[in-house]
């Protein structure tokens, strides 16, 4: 029997034994309830930071990390890297195709990033890098190195600071990316 269904067993069987009014089965079946909340708790919590296409994480896990780390950082620096024309791709070519040019930007962008580095599907075409003690030329070398391994044209914008200003580092790459 799968693991998962066991524990459901488990707590119908405790919750059944509970009504007799016997601590020691009321004490086992909310132990086996807490113990099935916190497991799936963690799996919603990384389903709900996670892009299901790309496998990446998503702006929601960024928006966290704001504040957890990279407010804290002196040094960081951004890349925002939007697939060119994938509006056209998805109505001339299909959306199928679309998502397949999508998951392969993810992977050249996965494939360019080193330990100080992460990635995000930042939105629909968007891709957020976000690196500690990066300085411009250094974001430069990862925009080049992606260009080459990767076919999907994309343009980019990027912008490197201080860990606390990291709202308007994002803002000054997408005026970058924008140019």
């Amino acid at each position: 029997m799968e693991k998962k269904r066991y524990y459901i067993v488990l707590a119908a069987l405790c919750a059944l034994f509970a009504l007799t009014e016997h601590p020691f089965f009321t004490v086992l079946c909310v132990a086996a309830l807490c113990y099935l909340a916190v497991k799936n708790e963690k799996k919603l919590s990384l389903l709900c930071e996670t892009d299901c296409l790309t496998k990446l994480k998503n702006r929601t896990s960024f928006e966290r990390l704001i504040t957890e780390r990279y407010m804290k950082l002196k040094q960081v620096g951004v890349i925002i890297f939007d697939i060119d024309g994938l509006k056209q791709i998805n109505d001339s070519l299909g959306h199928l195709e679309g998502d397949r040019l999508i998951r392969k930007m993810a992977e050249s962008l996965v494939a360019v990033c080193d330990a100080d580095c992460e990635v995000f599907r930042y939105g629909g075409d968007e891709f957020l890098l976000v690196c500690e003690n990066a300085y411009g030329s250094r974001l430069k070398a990862i925009c080049s190195k992606r260009s080459e391994l990767c076919e999907v044209s994309a343009s980019f914008g990027f912008a490197a600071g201080k860990g606390e200003e990291i709202r308007d580092l994002i803002r000054r790459a997408d005026v970058d990316l924008r140019k």
